[in-house]
């Protein structure tokens, strides 16, 4: 097969994307605002991480230690940060 080259007939460079081996199926979070914590939970797992708003600080931080997956702990920070934002807790 002859190689590919683009208008120019400089030759193109070709990325091959090996397919993905599992479905990935992304599930709701609940997120829940309780005084100055924000809770975020993953319905049918015991997956949870908690979040405080440490006073006169623009930023949340982790209460305590996340469970879950790297996926469900990343999700959660976003679902967190973009609640703290919704409640004006950070710009």
């Amino acid at each position: 097969m002859p190689a590919r080259t683009d208008v120019s007939g400089s030759p193109l460079e070709v990325t091959r994307f090996a397919p993905m081996h599992k479905s990935v199926i992304q599930v709701d979070l609940n997120v829940e605002v309780h005084g100055d914590l924000i809770i975020v939970t993953q319905p049918t797992t015991t997956f949870h991480a908690i979040y405080v708003k440490p006073k006169g600080e623009p930023w949340i931080k982790t209460a305590g230690v996340p469970t879950g997956t790297h996926e469900f702990r990343a999700r959660a920070w976003g679902a967190a940060n973009g609640k703290a934002r919704e409640l004006g807790w950070i710009v």
